[in-house]
C-alpha cells in the first residue's frame, strides 16, 4: 500500500516536470534566427568573423610597431620624459599584446609577427635635437591609429571576449596618448621659451 502512494507521488512528480519542460520550450517551426539554420545569418557570421580577424591583425600590427619605437627611444633619447612615457607605453603595449595573443589563441586566429619598419627606420633617420619631437608625433598618430581600430571592432563584435579585451585596451591606450598628448606640448613649451 505505502510503495503504491510512493510510486503515484513519484509518477506525478514526473508528469508535472516533463509538462512544465514541454511548456517551455519553443516550437516555433518557423522561426530561424540562428546562423545553423539560415544561411544568410552563416554568411553573416563568417564576413564578420573574418573581420574581426583582419582588425585584430591590425592592431597586433599596430601595437608591435609601438613596442618597437618606445624599445628604441628608451635607448637612443636622453631626456627624462621620454624615457618615462617610453616605459610606460612599452609596459602597457606588452600588456595588450599578451592579452591580443591570448584571445587570439581563444578564437583560433593566426596573427601576424612583424611591425612597421618604415616607422621605425624613420625615426632612426632623426637626429637627436629632433629625436623626442618625432618620437611623440609618430607615437600618437600610431596610438589614435590603434584607438580608431579598437573602436571599429568594437562596432562589429557581439563576441563578450572581444568586448572585454577592447575596454580594458581603450582604457589603457586612451590614458597613454592622454599623457603623450600632455609631454608633447610639454616639451613644445620648453623647446619654445629656449628659443
Amino acid at each position: 500500500m505505502k510503495l503504491n502512494k510512493n510510486i503515484k507521488k513519484y509518477l506525478a512528480l514526473s508528469l508535472i516536470t516533463i509538462g512544465v519542460s514541454i511548456v517551455s520550450c519553443d516550437f516555433d517551426k518557423h522561426k530561424k534566427d540562428t546562423y545553423l539554420f539560415n544561411p544568410d545569418l552563416k554568411k553573416e557570421k563568417i564576413k564578420t568573423n573574418i573581420e574581426e580577424g583582419k582588425v585584430l591583425s591590425e592592431v597586433t600590427i599596430l601595437n608591435e610597431t609601438i613596442l618597437k619605437l618606445s624599445e628604441l627611444a628608451l635607448t637612443e633619447s636622453g631626456e627624462y620624459n621620454i624615457y618615462t612615457i617610453a616605459n610606460k607605453l612599452k609596459k602597457d603595449n606588452t600588456e595588450i599584446k599578451n592579452s591580443i595573443i591570448e584571445l587570439a589563441k581563444a578564437k583560433l586566429i593566426i596573427l601576424p609577427n612583424g611591425f612597421n619598419k618604415a616607422d621605425v627606420n624613420r625615426l632612426l633617420l632623426v637626429d637627436e635635437d629632433g629625436f623626442s619631437k618625432a618620437y611623440l608625433g609618430r607615437t600618437g598618430k600610431l596610438l589614435e591609429r590603434e584607438i580608431a581600430r579598437l573602436e571599429y571592432l568594437s562596432s562589429i563584435t557581439n563576441d563578450l571576449d572581444f568586448k572585454v579585451f577592447i575596454v580594458r585596451s581603450l582604457t589603457r591606450l586612451n590614458h597613454d596618448l592622454d599623457q603623450l598628448n600632455k609631454k608633447t606640448i610639454k616639451l613644445l613649451t620648453i623647446k619654445n621659451s629656449i628659443l
